[in-house]
């Protein structure tokens, strides 16, 4: 993925917890709060829009970053 050293400087602001791509993003501590604020992070640093139908079926930093991959092409 293109982007998956920005994503991961994103999602390391919000914990300080370590994590790799199957980390479980419940698992990291943050809470919806942290969530909202990633979320929009990951849109305004890749000018996208992620469709909250898309974010409901993330659980592990890997379907993140699938997500971020298929809705940035």
């Amino acid at each position: 993925m293109k982007y998956r050293d920005e994503i991961y400087k994103i999602i390391q602001s919000k914990t300080n917890k370590s994590f790799n791509d199957n980390t479980v993003i419940r698992d990291l501590g943050l809470d919806s709060i942290d969530m909202v604020e990633m979320i929009a992070d990951f849109e305004d640093n890749f000018h996208i829009t992620i469709p909250s139908n898309k974010i409901n079926d993330v659980k592990t930093i890997g379907d993140l970053l699938n997500v971020l991959e298929e809705i940035s092409k």
